[in-house]
């Protein structure tokens, strides 16, 4: 025979949150949505721009932004992370608005990503 294992944890939030007051849940969503504006506006503009004058054309893009890197071709178009959109391309800007892009999570889970040396991604942060 089981016993059930309920996680108070879990059913307190819920509780809490179901029995808030309107302008309780309201001020959160604004903070939410104030921090997802701060975090991804700015490299939202950025990649639409950046995608407009240099990466709209693959064959351009391959030859002046990504030039010799082996994954070329794979780095403009995977469809999660690749530069070949304007919506993938905010992840490639979004280390370059921090003060030291190297140091960004993003630039690290890319390079991982595309299998990438650190050199071959300090040749792409000066290209934006």
């Amino acid at each position: 025979m089981s016993v059930p294992v309920y996680n108070l944890g879990a059913i307190s939030a819920w509780h809490q949150l179901s029995h808030q007051e309107l302008y309780k849940r309201v001020i959160e969503v604004f903070r939410i949505l104030l921090e997802e504006m701060k975090e991804n506006l700015a490299a939202t503009i950025m990649a639409r721009e950046i995608y407009e004058y240099y990466m709209k054309h693959e064959e351009t893009a391959l030859k002046t932004v990504l030039g010799d890197i082996e994954q070329a071709l794979w780095i403009y178009r995977d469809k999660d992370y690749g530069m070949g959109n304007n919506i993938s391309l905010k992840y490639w800007v979004k280390p370059l608005l921090s003060k030291d892009p190297s140091m960004h999570p993003q630039h690290k889970k890319l390079g991982e990503y595309f299998n990438l040396t650190e050199e071959e991604m300090q040749r792409l942060h000066p290209i934006f």
